[in-house]
């Protein structure tokens, strides 16, 4: 009985490391992207005056919104993840 308690928790620990290091991973991700994006994202950067450039900053505008809102839906996932992970853990 007592192994079968010994082999359980040590998979629940061998888990619980490969998500920290799937976390790990996917946050330096994120950061990377954040420091690629944070130039064009500027305030100071000149907007022109045609329409077509415009409609095209917004359109990437949009993107990166859509882009950021899938990484806080995942970053809630994660949080909810490492909830559970730390509430089962005896």
């Amino acid at each position: 009985m007592k192994t079968c308690l010994c082999i359980s928790r040590q998979r629940m620990l061998e888990e619980a490391l490969l998500f920290s290091g799937q976390f790990k991973d996917a946050m330096q991700a994120l950061l990377d992207w954040l420091y690629k994006v944070e130039p064009l994202l500027s305030e100071d950067q000149p907007v022109h005056g045609d329409l077509d450039t415009v409609t095209s900053l917004e359109e990437e505008h949009k993107v990166d919104d859509n882009r950021l809102t899938s990484r806080e839906i995942l970053t809630l996932g994660w949080k909810l993840s490492s909830l559970i992970l730390n509430t089962n853990i005896p």
